[in-house]
């Protein structure tokens, strides 16, 4: 019950909040999974099961309303905006985690928003290696986010949860100061 009045606030607040230079922010309805592995052929086999393609660490991929952003060789985030939560296969269920409660998706549109955010990590997203594979884990000076895009004007976040008010707050106030 806590948990759906916290989710409710947030969304609230989110929901449709417009930043000044034409961005807005939306938050997502998403359940989002952390699987670890013990091997990189492992998770590799994983992600070609549900994607039926091969993600490398650092690599995204997104089909049928799923998402896998692959972050390191050992461990992967698998959000789906579906209302059903993904059917993992039997010899997978166990490696993986539920933090839909702990993480929020947060949709940020608005010209040129990724060079913006890219002002303000500790990778620099903008770089060929990371700008090709269109998703990275870093910190955002004090948050630490994981970033993925489609285009240079859409990109989405994923944040603790926790922290969603302020950091759309400190969001808010790193415009007004461009």
């Amino acid at each position: 019950m806590a948990d759906h009045l916290v989710r409710e606030t947030v969304m609230d607040f989110i929901e449709c909040e417009k930043v000044d230079y034409g961005i807005s922010i939306a938050e997502c309805p998403v359940f989002v999974f952390e699987g670890q592995f013990n091997s990189k052929n492992e998770l590799d086999h994983m992600c070609h099961s549900i994607m039926h393609l091969d993600i490398e660490p650092g690599q995204m991929a997104a089909s049928n309303g799923i998402q896998l952003l692959r972050y390191s060789p050992f461990s992967v985030y698998v959000i789906s905006e579906q209302q059903q939560p993904v059917n993992f296969s039997t010899e997978h269920r166990n490696n993986f985690f539920d933090i839909s409660h702990g993480k929020c998706m947060l949709t940020i549109q608005g010209e040129l928003i990724l060079e913006i955010i890219g002002d303000y990590c500790s990778t620099d997203i903008i770089c060929n290696r990371i700008s090709q594979n269109q998703m990275v884990k870093t910190r955002f000076i004090d948050y630490e986010l994981v970033i993925w895009w489609h285009s240079n004007d859409k990109v989405n976040l994923l944040v603790d949860r926790s922290y969603v008010q302020s950091f759309v707050e400190f969001f808010r106030s790193l415009l007004l100061r461009r």
